[in-house]
């Protein structure tokens, strides 16, 4: 899909407004940096009250399905969040739950896991080598933070780890807001939210996302007709609408609620 100058959402609101108050709706929201803030660790990035409270209730309205969509593995997920109605994206799509569902694995995490073995102890070294950057291994993933280093050092890290990775069979690798993640091949927020899609249903589809990884869901889901929104304003994407600031997304829940509790 060609990537261009999204639509401010509100400047589309009383168009869109009628087709998301009625037939059903599938909302989903990325997790860090549109749900909730980017924080300096993912550990402070904590949806508040008003927050949970306003996803909970969204989901609990008739003819309305929530999901969440984030890099996270699900089990931080349903700990961050009210989660018994929602639908569970984790792992950029390698993991998938339905409502008061079992965690289903797109894939084999176990074999992938191991597939990463030869390379843990050599991320290791690269961010040890790369001060105020660090690892996350995922089992099946394994993920280069680099949002506390300066700048040249992330670059130099990020390029390392690149240059080790980038032969790695059945991976690829993923480039995010301050991160670099090897991960399974042809799996992606995109394929993932297709078959959330498929299985949940909804007359309407709307995605929200902020980052490099939301591109893939909105590219996904533009063949649908969805409401796609790109949440910052850094240029082309494949999203449909804009909110300028992580802080409109509140503004957007609430009037989803409106409309679908009226």
């Amino acid at each position: 899909m060609t990537r261009s100058a999204p639509v401010p959402l509100w400047d589309r609101w009383d168009d869109l407004a009628p087709r998301l108050a009625t037939g059903t709706l599938l909302a989903a929201f990325d997790y860090d940096g549109s749900l909730v803030p980017i924080r300096p660790t993912p550990d402070e990035a904590i949806a508040d009250p008003a927050t949970r409270e306003a996803v909970a209730r969204l989901a609990s309205t008739p003819g309305t399905t929530v999901a969440i969509v984030s890099g996270r593995p699900v089990s931080q997920l349903r700990d961050l969040l009210d989660a018994d109605a929602l639908w569970l994206v984790g792992l950029h799509g390698l993991e998938l739950v339905a409502p008061r569902g079992e965690i289903l694995q797109t894939i084999d995490l176990e074999a992938a896991a191991a597939a990463l073995a030869p390379l843990r102890s050599q991320a290791a070294a690269i961010a040890a080598r790369h001060p105020a950057t660090r690892i996350e291994d995922k089992g099946a993933s394994l993920v280069l933070h680099t949002r506390q280093a300066s700048r040249p050092t992330a670059a130099a890290a990020i390029a390392e780890l690149r240059a080790t990775a980038g032969s790695l069979s059945g991976f690829e690798l993923l480039a995010g807001k301050e991160t670099l993640e090897v991960r399974p091949a042809g799996v992606s927020k995109g394929t993932a939210m297709l078959r959330v899609r498929r299985d949940a249903g909804g007359s309407t589809a709307l995605y929200v996302g902020d980052d490099i990884t939301d591109e893939d869901a909105f590219a996904a889901l533009a063949g649908d007709g969805a409401v796609t929104i790109r949440v910052g304003d850094e240029g082309p994407t494949c999203a449909s609408h804009m909110l300028r600031t992580q802080e409109e997304v509140a503004e957007l829940l609430a009037r989803l609620l409106a409309l679908r509790s009226s």
